[in-house]
């Protein structure tokens, strides 16, 4: 890391969430790459799929949003018939490249997630002890079911084989 990078690396530790106090410390920068860390491709599929109903929810057709994710502010979202909390509403989105980066930056910056992190970064470390079933373990708080969601997920990745699409990348003309 050179020292022109410094102002950089500090605008992305407080887009990804780490803490003031444990910037320019030593070792934040391993944090840092703990969060900007890629999401397995089959998990975010799956996710995806749950959330919209295969790209069928009315929320994926009118608000581009893939991921479920809530905002509070209806002005920013659609609102649900039976929403648990009626505050909330589902964030819209003006496409769906915006709507994987933003599922990406919640997962890789909100705390209800840091184990997801954990586990994903051992996954990468080591694939052949870590599976992607083990870093959805750390999603039970992506929705009010929990574990249910968790076995969902597992189950969704299994059924489909999503694992195949785990070195997908996105062509150049989509950023």
């Amino acid at each position: 890391i050179e020292a022109e990078d410094n102002d950089l690396l500090r605008s992305f530790a407080q887009r990804y969430r780490i803490p003031a106090s444990l910037v320019d410390k030593q070792g934040w920068t391993d944090e840092l790459l703990r969060r900007v860390a890629p999401v397995p491709v089959s998990i975010a599929l799956a996710q995806a799929a749950i959330e919209s109903g295969w790209g069928q929810s009315r929320f994926a057709l009118e608000g581009n949003a893939l991921y479920g994710q809530w905002v509070w502010n209806d002005k920013l979202g659609i609102k649900a018939a039976n929403q648990s909390d009626p505050r909330a509403s589902i964030r819209r989105f003006p496409d769906l490249l915006s709507s994987v980066r933003a599922y990406m930056l919640n997962l890789n910056s909100h705390r209800a997630y840091a184990d997801f992190r954990k586990t994903r970064e051992r996954y990468m470390k080591s694939p052949a002890t870590v599976s992607v079933a083990d870093i959805v373990g750390g999603l039970s708080s992506y929705a009010q079911i929990g574990d249910d969601y968790v076995d969902k997920i597992r189950r969704l990745i299994t059924q489909n084989d999503l694992q195949r699409f785990e070195t997908a990348k996105l062509v150049a003309r989509f950023f």
